[in-house]
């Protein structure tokens, strides 16, 4: 997949890339972080809820097995209107969603 150019933060305090900035270290400074972002992707964690809960534009990456209250579309119309999700193909094959969540950056 292609590189997007861009700044990247943590917003797991505990993991992060080596080219990834350090995020912050509790929720209401990644509360804030993230309102000043353009978007947010992340996995299903405390991180997409909070992004989702401050209607900022979120891209999920799920398992193709996801839990139920992700449904089977690629939006969570019921809980989020601002969460796109991008659904594995694949058991532990996350090549094409992550190539897919690049496309809606």
């Amino acid at each position: 997949f292609s590189v997007v150019e861009a700044e990247w933060y943590s917003l797991d305090r505990k993991e992060r890339m080596s080219w990834m900035q350090a995020g912050p270290n509790n929720w209401l400074d990644s509360a804030r972080l993230m309102k000043s972002l353009d978007k947010v992707v992340a996995v299903d964690s405390a991180v997409m809820h909070l992004a989702g809960c401050l209607n900022i534009p979120t891209i999920a990456l799920l398992p193709i097995c996801a839990e139920w209250r992700f449904g089977t579309g690629d939006t969570m119309e019921t809980w989020y209107k601002n969460v796109r999700l991008v659904r594995a193909k694949q058991p532990d094959e996350w090549g094409g969603a992550v190539s897919e969540a690049v496309s809606l950056l």
